[in-house]
């Protein structure tokens, strides 16, 4: 009867080894992916900026080629009012 007692036991331990070994996978796991998150908004952030800072810089261009244009264009119809009028 002990014995019997004394082999369940044994076998509860051995069970209960193998959950304890699971939850500390899993643990672990959580821990990694923890980590990852917290890095992530970091290089999410890094991204954003240099986003940001393309965007400005090509705005700037394409800003600075319509006054290009516009000042192109001003200078060609720089006529007179009559003569604009007569087609001269």
């Amino acid at each position: 009867m002990i014995a019997e007692e004394l082999k369940t036991l044994c076998e509860k331990l051995v069970s209960l080894r193998e959950e304890n070994q699971e939850i500390k996978i899993h643990l672990e796991n959580q821990e990694n992916f923890n980590k990852a998150l917290v890095e992530q908004p970091q290089k999410f952030e890094r991204g954003n900026v240099e986003r940001n800072d393309q965007l400005t810089k090509t705005i700037k261009e394409a800003k600075e080629k319509k006054k290009l244009i516009a000042d192109t264009n001003r200078d060609k119809h720089k006529k007179g009012f009559f003569a604009r009028l007569i087609g001269k």
